[in-house]
């Protein structure tokens, strides 16, 4: 019987490991479809550069990346058009958060995102309530940060603040692909991605902040939920 049992947790396991990894292909793939839209050029379109990058870094077979560009630039058919659309809501404590979807299908994915807020103690908001409370800018992390390449990255134009404990560069949103591109010539680049930070920080006790993790974990199991942030 324990061999038995331990078959069946070893399955699980491996069930729920190969789900996660379903889960993030579909991710992957749609963030490349959604960035072909303008433009199947890499050298010419830095957002699809960087999405057809991290998804080579996450062993997404190579006709899946073939097959989201080509969607992306309707040579091949799908039912519906993916959109990319920033919802906002309050999670618990009256967090604010701003949600991230790639959808086919809008009504889906908002009455998804009310059902959830609504059975976990959350709200979801007008277009513009809370997003004032954000800042759009464009981050870059690094493998690690010396002395030498502070001073470099400091003088770029459009950077502005580096987190060199944590080797992040933020930039201007615009400057992002710029920037990236001139860092890669002293050093590798981990990632590089525009986010959307809040204006002023927010102070939880332990118990709180557990709170928060286990709703936004449950939030990003939504399908059509790309990112989130507080």
């Amino acid at each position: 019987m324990a061999g038995h049992s331990k078959w069946k947790n070893i399955q699980r396991t491996k069930s729920v490991n190969d789900l996660a990894k379903a889960k993030e292909f579909t991710r992957l793939s749609r963030m490349i479809e959604i960035a072909a839209q303008s433009g199947i050029d890499p050298t010419l379109n830095s957002e699809l550069a960087d999405a057809i990058e991290k998804a080579k870094k996450m062993n997404l077979p190579k006709d899946k990346i073939t097959n989201a560009i080509l969607k992306g630039a309707g040579k091949i058919k799908r039912e519906g058009k993916l959109e990319k659309m920033l919802y906002e809501g309050y999670g618990p404590y009256n967090m604010m958060m701003l949600i991230q979807c790639i959808t086919d299908n809008k009504n889906r994915t908002i009455s998804e995102l009310k059902t959830f807020f609504n059975k976990n103690g959350g709200k979801l908001l007008e277009t513009g309530s809370i997003k004032w409370n954000f800042t759009l800018c464009g981050l870059v992390k690094l493998n690690s940060i010396n002395e030498e390449l502070f001073l470099l990255i400091s003088g770029l134009e459009g950077v502005i603040d580096i987190d060199d404990k944590n080797y992040l560069i933020y930039t201007i949103p615009e400057k992002l692909g710029a920037i990236k591109d001139q860092i890669t010539k002293y050093t590798s680049v981990e990632n590089s991605e525009l986010v959307w930070l809040p204006n002023k920080k927010n102070f939880f006790t332990h118990e709180q902040l557990n709170i928060i993790n286990d709703f936004i974990d449950r939030l990003y199991k939504i399908d059509d939920v790309d990112k989130i942030w507080y």
